[in-house]
């Protein structure tokens, strides 16, 4: 079993590779939000950033999802392929 510290370094790695697509889309879109929020409420303003945040939040996760269900059945009916998508999964 991977220890602590291991685990630590691999997810610091991951949110490393990740930092890039988070920048440029992720901060863009919500700076974009942000700016167009500047004279509306505190009140109205975070609502809608919770909002918004909890949409992409959701869409993520229902995409992760609907992706794993696939290339779960696609390993269920060819289980030769799972040696390559662990190796795609570790290229990602």
């Amino acid at each position: 079993m991977t220890n602590l510290p291991e685990l630590m370094a691999i997810a610091f790695m991951i949110g490393l590779g990740s930092t890039g697509h988070c920048l440029m889309m992720c901060g863009g879109i919500s700076s974009a939000l942000s700016s167009q929020l500047a004279q509306e409420p505190a009140a109205k303003k975070t609502a809608k950033l919770l909002l918004f945040h909890l949409g992409r939040i959701s869409c993520y996760s229902l995409l992760g999802l609907l992706l794993g269900t696939v290339i779960n059945s696609i390993l269920s009916v060819a289980p030769q392929l799972v040696m390559a998508a662990r190796v795609m999964a570790a290229l990602l």
